[in-house]
């Protein structure tokens, strides 16, 4: 069987290093998406509606929907979210 080492020096079998590649890429690929889509949503509100949202108030917006996510299921966006952010609501984002 072949195996590799990674940086901690833990020894392991070449196929978990493969579903840890593909468990990470999926939840980055979907915290891409909800990030883009939110910075959408904003540029559309202040473009058409000249209603503008604070940075952490969109940040706040993605952390809050990524928790949905993940309370829905999606446990690959879990490790990709800070612990902070975990079970928190807008309030975690404060930008003066």
């Amino acid at each position: 069987m072949d195996v590799i080492e990674d940086h901690s020096g833990l020894v392991l079998p070449c196929w978990y290093s493969v579903q840890l590649r593909v468990k990470f890429t999926v939840g980055f690929d979907s915290l891409v998406f909800l990030v883009s889509w939110h910075l959408w949503e904003e540029r559309n509100s202040r473009t058409f509606n000249n209603i503008s949202c604070s940075t952490g108030e969109v940040l706040g917006a993605i952390a809050d929907e990524a928790n949905l996510w993940v309370m829905a299921g999606f446990r690959h966006l879990r490790s990709l979210l800070p612990s902070a952010l975990a079970n928190q609501s807008q309030n975690v984002f404060h930008v003066n």
